[in-house]
């Protein structure tokens, strides 16, 4: 919502602190999702870099945890950025 709004400052925060939430509970499958919805938020600020090692850590995690979908999901999105 708060990315949907314009305010990628407050997005990036609120998945920040979500992130840290899913890895302090071992929740391996939402941190993967946060991953991701953190990256397309990077992109939009123009940081294609730390973007881009989300979306690698979420592909990572999506394999190791075996969702085949999600990992082929944030391999295309990685290959957006190049």
């Amino acid at each position: 919502v708060l990315a949907d709004r314009g305010d990628l400052d407050g997005a990036r925060a609120a998945y920040e602190t979500a992130l840290a939430i899913c890895r302090e509970r071992g929740d391996r499958g939402g941190a993967a999702r946060i991953l991701n919805n953190l990256a397309v938020v990077l992109k939009s600020r123009g940081e294609l870099a730390a973007a881009r090692r989300g979306y690698e850590e979420a592909e990572v995690i999506a394999l190791e945890t075996g969702d085949r979908r999600g990992a082929a999901l944030r391999e295309f999105a990685q290959h957006a950025l190049a």
